[in-house]
């Protein structure tokens, strides 16, 4: 296991490669079906290992479910790769890929009011694609004695949130993203956080995961915001391998009472950690909080 976090660190402590020279493809990519457990009351819809003949398909961390498709990732190599949301027994995809020309690390991607946010770890910024409004990059503001890394997810605006939020990866602060950009507290989050997403029903969701001796942890749980800050509660422990580092999630909406959680692997580029796509179906009443 202590190889495990060995590779885990890896790509902290080497350059991060840049592909912006590659043009945008269409490729083939394969899909191999894993076994994969799951949380008591869900169903597993599918688990796969991701694989593709291009360099940008690796470190998937960020995820979005468009509403009729596609699956939409960002990558530790600025890329974004786009696939429609596979059946069971699905063994390839047609992907597409696209350099993030401009950004390095992308660790999240979330639609608010018709525009596509995508958050830069390292640098700490957040950059706006929006087709009426033009595109932006804001820079995001630290605060000292505030245990703080960078952005790491993007809570989509919804429910109790009329903002989108950004969280950063150590579950300590946030952002709430108006005009001006109001930092707010994180709490209850025993894990760091690397993913939001919004249930259909409003109610925010985020992905947690810890590194320790026995390598990567994981679970989900609820997120509710008011103007004290962002309160995590009701941890769902998901039974991912050790060698899996889950970093991206977003919720399909499918027939009443029944939504698709799915989730992303970040491999880091190294083929001994898991580059998974997972896909849960969970009712309603197996979630941690039942709607009223």
């Amino acid at each position: 296991m202590l190889a495990v976090l060995v590779l885990a660190a890896w790509p902290f402590l080497r350059e991060r490669p840049e592909f912006t020279d590659l043009p945008d493809v269409l490729v083939g990519a394969t899909l191999v079906p894993v076994d994969q457990a799951s949380p008591e009351g869900w169903a597993l819809h599918g688990a796969w290992e991701v694989e593709a003949d291009d360099p940008r398909v690796a470190g998937m961390s960020g995820l979005a479910c468009a509403p009729f498709g596609p699956l939409d990732i960002v990558t530790d190599t600025g890329s974004r790769l786009q696939l429609q949301f596979p059946e069971q027994g699905t063994t390839r995809a047609s992907m597409e890929i696209a350099s993030l020309r401009g950004i390095g690390d992308a660790e999240a991607i979330a639609y608010s009011g018709g525009a596509t946010l995508i958050a830069e770890e390292l640098r700490h910024r957040l950059w706006i694609f929006d087709a009426r409004r033009g595109n932006s990059v804001r820079d995001l503001p630290r605060r000292d004695g505030v245990a703080n890394w960078s952005v790491e997810a993007l809570l989509p605006p919804g429910g109790d949130a009329p903002r989108p939020i950004a969280v950063t990866e150590q579950a300590r602060l946030a952002y709430d993203l108006g005009d001006a950009i109001r930092p707010i507290r994180v709490s209850g989050a025993d894990m760091w956080i690397t993913g939001a997403t919004r249930h259909p029903d409003g109610r925010g969701i985020v992905l947690m995961r810890k590194l320790g001796p026995l390598g990567f942890s994981a679970s989900v749980a609820t997120a509710s915001f008011n103007r004290e800050g962002l309160a995590i509660d009701r941890p769902v422990s998901l039974p991912l391998p050790f060698n899996a580092n889950a970093e991206g999630i977003c919720a399909e909406p499918r027939e009443e009472g029944l939504t698709r959680l799915w989730i992303v692997t970040d491999d880091n580029g190294l083929g001994a950690l898991s580059q998974r796509l997972v896909a849960w179906d969970v009712p309603d009443a197996k979630w941690p909080e039942a709607p009223e």
